[in-house]
């Protein structure tokens, strides 16, 4: 058999990953008292999770490690189902002829670890001779081993990633042995605070009624008074009472076919009762000192496993409803039960001062007015944490999508600061109209402090959406050498603008006199929409009784305006005033400018044809007269 270094043990009982233990202080001494041993168990605010139920994930915010196993993982036929992170020291083998899905489950609490996080970690190989491994369906989940994964093409995950030869990929969740047997020593020097009886039909616990702990004692002997399967009756402990129920001996078996509060039945899947939640999330079975264990036949066993000794094997034949931690091997499934499942259900107590770690969860947000950014689009980017000597103690790559559940990092240690960057977006939010960009990244906020906790410190990236707009104007300029043209005047015109997106164009009309300030003619106009203004006919000549006074056509410059970000385009229309008999005023060649009205040359020829001929006949009649005299 290939050896690996098997992690220091944790209690999933405490409701945080096996990291937040990295730093926990040693006892120096084992407890020699229930008081001692109570001062060194803290309690764990957590709310109830629901009873087990098939509706969608309720929840994708459990960083925890829901399944622990230091040595070899074997899954076997009629193994089913596993709910929350896995974490493997040795091999991962599933050999179960059928689909094995590991993260989120068809029935179970339905809280999960975050989208896309590692929901199977492994020193050694990920194995599967038979069926296939369906890792985080529907949400995506990673694997990371530190072998290799046998098989890869049978083992599916979701959209997360399969990395294999992982370098230490057991460091997040180890150094946790201090911590584990701190909380494992403690429990076993509690006294008993409630009587158990075994008889051949049942085991039952009773309370005091009013410990706000309530622990008992078991024998391997005890389970074995019968082979036969027996009822296990909680009595006279309040729901959400912690329960703690020692079990010492070697080999102990436990069996369980109903489970009762008093004589109430407990239904594991009844959806109109908490009783099943508030009793799996806070009881713990604690096998102080065994080799050997076997659980369950086909049931639903309740409350999380403690089994602190290395080398240990444990035989799992039932479904498991809380957090599973041993430090030796587990063999699950082989029977002929079918559907063994595990359930993530954590517990409610941990180690004082165990909590040496925290997380970081990134959220995606986005601000979209106007509904243009397709809802599956992926936004991807990094973090970065690192230690009061500004070493970079944790970071990564992370990916998200609007909305959707956020993403949690590996443990890190307390105090590390943390900042979150976004890659750059280089697609535009939609490819329909250009108008449209994106503002820069908001992350809040800007620098995180990570502290101890099972309670991820948020960040949120916010993009925001928001259409580049600019603006259109006018201004009227009159070329007037002559002084002729009424100032007062007032012209008139349109203008059009077409918009890139290919909708209903941007029409309207203008009013102006030359000299004025500019017009705003439009604004919050798209980029991109390309404009054009006309002036309409100019009816009435410059100076009205004065023919030879005309409009030139108007100058309109420039011919197109295409609106940019943040600015106003501006068109400026020029009427110029033109005397035909006045070369000087007339446009030059290079001007070009057409004249506007009717053309004086005709009659202004006509005049000087008939005031020669005028000229002519006065002097044929004054030298008839002349010639008259001289005779």
């Amino acid at each position: 058999m290939r050896s690996y270094p098997r992690l220091a043990a944790m209690i999933a009982a405490l409701g945080v990953t096996t990291a937040a233990l990295v730093s926990a202080p040693a006892l120096s001494v084992a407890p020699t008292s229930s008081a001692d041993a109570a001062s060194a168990v803290c309690a764990v605010a957590r709310g109830f999770y629901p009873n087990l139920h098939g509706a969608p994930t309720l929840r994708n915010d459990d960083t925890d490690v829901n399944v622990y196993v230091g040595g070899q993982f074997d899954a076997k036929t009629n193994a089913a189902e596993g709910e929350g992170t896995f974490v493997i020291g040795g091999d991962a083998t599933f050999d179960t002829s059928v689909p094995f899905y590991l993260g989120v489950v068809g029935v179970g609490s339905q809280v999960t670890p975050p989208a896309m996080s590692d929901m199977l970690v492994t020193g050694g190989d990920v194995r599967v001779p038979s069926g296939s491994l369906d890792v985080g369906n529907p949400i995506g989940g990673n694997v990371v081993t530190g072998g290799t994964v046998v098989a890869p093409s049978i083992v599916i995950t979701n959209g997360g990633t399969i990395t294999q030869n992982a370098a230490a990929p057991l460091a997040p969740y180890a150094a946790v042995a201090t911590g584990y047997q701190e909380l494992s020593t403690a429990y076993a020097a509690m006294g008993a605070t409630g009587t158990t009886s075994v008889t051949s039909w049942e085991i039952r616990f009773t309370g005091d009624g009013t410990t706000s702990r309530q622990v008992f004692d078991l024998t391997s002997a005890d389970l074995a008074a019968s082979a036969a399967s027996r009822s296990i009756v909680f009595d006279n402990i309040p729901l959400g009472t912690i329960v703690v129920v020692n079990v010492t001996g070697q080999s102990p078996r436990l069996w369980a076919n109903s489970f009762w509060d008093g004589a109430t039945q407990i239904i594991p899947d009844d959806t109109g009762s908490t009783i099943f939640s508030q009793r799996t999330q806070a009881l713990l079975w604690n096998f102080v000192d065994a080799t050997d264990v076997t659980l369950g036949d086909g049931d639903q066993l309740p409350g999380s496993i403690l089994i602190p000794t290395p080398g240990s094997t444990t035989t799992i034949l039932t479904s498991i409803n809380g957090r599973f931690y041993t430090e030796g091997d587990v063999v699950f499934g082989g029977s002929t039960q079918t559907g063994l499942e595990f359930h993530n259900y954590p517990f409610r107590e941990e180690a004082c001062g165990a909590v040496t770690t925290g997380s970081l969860s990134i959220a995606k947000a986005l601000v979209d007015a106007d509904s243009v950014v397709d809802a599956t689009r992926v936004y991807t980017g990094t973090y970065s944490c690192t230690d009061s000597a500004s070493v970079v103690v944790a970071s990564g790559p992370w990916s998200l999508t609007a909305g959707g559940p956020a993403f949690t990092t590996p443990p890190v240690a307390a105090g590390s600061v943390c900042t979150v960057a976004e890659d750059a977006l280089t697609a535009p939010p939609t490819t329909t109209d250009a108008s449209y960009i994106w503002r820069t990244p908001v992350v809040s906020p800007a620098s995180t402090t990570v502290v101890a906790s099972v309670t991820p410190s948020a960040v949120t990236v916010t993009n925001e959406v928001r259409r580049a707009t600019g603006g259109l104007e006018m201004v009227k300029v009159l070329d007037d050498p002559y002084d002729v043209v009424d100032l007062t005047r007032f012209y008139t015109g349109t203008f059009e603008c077409v918009y890139a997106d290919g909708s209903a164009p941007l029409r309207g009309t203008w009013r102006e006199q030359a000299g004025s300030p500019p017009v705003l003619l439009a604004s919050g106009v798209p980029i991109g929409t390309v404009c054009t203004l006309a002036e309409d006919p100019i009816l009435v000549p410059p100076l009205p009784g004065f023919p030879q006074y005309q409009w030139a056509a108007p100058r309109i410059s420039p011919t197109t305006v295409t609106v940019v970000e943040n600015t106003v385009g501006r068109f400026t229309v020029t009427n110029i005033v033109v005397d035909p008999i006045d070369p000087a005023s007339l446009p030059t060649a290079r001007e070009s400018l057409p004249v506007t009205g009717a053309s004086s040359y005709g009659p202004l020829g006509v005049g000087v044809v008939m005031l020669l001929l005028g000229l002519l006949g006065l002097l044929i009649k004054t030298r008839q007269q002349r010639a008259r005299g001289d005779r």
